[in-house]
């Protein structure tokens, strides 16, 4: 494999605080570090069993990602993405005991509004770099082909998930997670549409599915955004591009929400609420 000098912005990343080895996972299995930090980064990986796992989980997306025919990301996404994953220490998460859901109706959901794709090197807001970290990971699983018919289907999921995030105004948006659970997107304003990924779901029951609605004012007015595809892996269900975010045709959605549906999708939702995301 080949060693190029790692981009000017991840320069810039790496040198912004003082970061522990455990930051430097991904970097390493993308081949985009320097020579001093991949060779701190091997000596830490000696002793280091969490990162050692963690680096044959990337390590494993990295190759399916390199065999998949896809379009190349867009200009300066790779180093924007990684500028914002080495802001926060990728360790194991601790597990929290469950909170309540909040309810349907409530027209204030708690939330956590993120940076911009391109934000301030140094700057360390957990729930934007939550959101794209997923988003990342769903994109790298999602490239395990297994027949023509999806690859035509990922190769255009793909195409709308990367016009979104090189979006000039693309914001990352992340919820409270609830339970270990949380909703995650990177929204447009100007293409008025947003990337929504979900994380910490169970594998649904046989015969159902995770179902993802644009909302206002509480479930009788929901629509359905699509149903999600479901990684064990990573317990993750998305990407989905929604559209039609604020001028759909029943009106401006005022957050996203997932809930358990009978697989195939419903017309209307069926199950309580697992995860919802307010929109600003």
């Amino acid at each position: 494999m080949s060693r190029r000098p790692p981009p000017a912005a991840l320069r810039d990343a790496l040198r912004a605080g003082r970061r522990g080895a455990h930051t430097l996972a991904a970097p390493y299995a993308l081949d985009a570090l320097g020579p001093r930090e991949r060779r701190r980064f091997e000596r830490h990986l000696r002793r280091c069993q969490d990162c050692a796992a963690q680096l044959r989980v990337l390590s494993e997306d990295a190759t399916w990602l390199a065999r998949a025919a896809a379009r190349p990301a867009p200009a300066g996404l790779r180093a924007r993405v990684l500028t914002a994953a080495l802001a926060t220490p990728q360790e194991a998460v601790v597990p929290r005991p469950a909170e309540p859901v909040p309810a349907p109706g409530d027209p204030r959901p708690a939330r956590a509004r993120g940076p911009r794709l391109s934000a301030r090197y140094g700057t360390r807001l957990a729930g934007a770099v939550a959101a794209l970290s997923l988003l990342v990971s769903a994109l790298l699983a999602f490239q395990l082909i297994r027949t023509d018919s999806e690859l035509d289907r990922q190769r255009a999921v793909t195409r709308s998930v990367n016009a979104v995030l090189a979006a000039p105004d693309a914001l990352a948006v992340s919820g409270r997670p609830i339970g270990g659970r949380s909703l995650s997107a990177v929204e447009s304003a100007e293409m008025d549409q947003a990337v929504v990924n979900a994380a910490g779901l169970p594998l649904p029951p046989a015969g159902h599915a995770y179902q993802l609605w644009r909302m206002r004012d509480g479930l009788p007015t929901a629509r359905s955004a699509g149903v999600l595809s479901y990684d064990p892996r990573t317990r993750t269900a998305g990407p989905a591009v929604v559209r039609d975010l604020r001028h759909g045709g029943s009106g401006p959605a005022d957050r996203l929400a997932v809930t358990l549906e009978p697989a195939g999708g419903s017309v209307r939702p069926t199950t309580s609420v697992l995860i919802q995301l307010a929109l600003g």
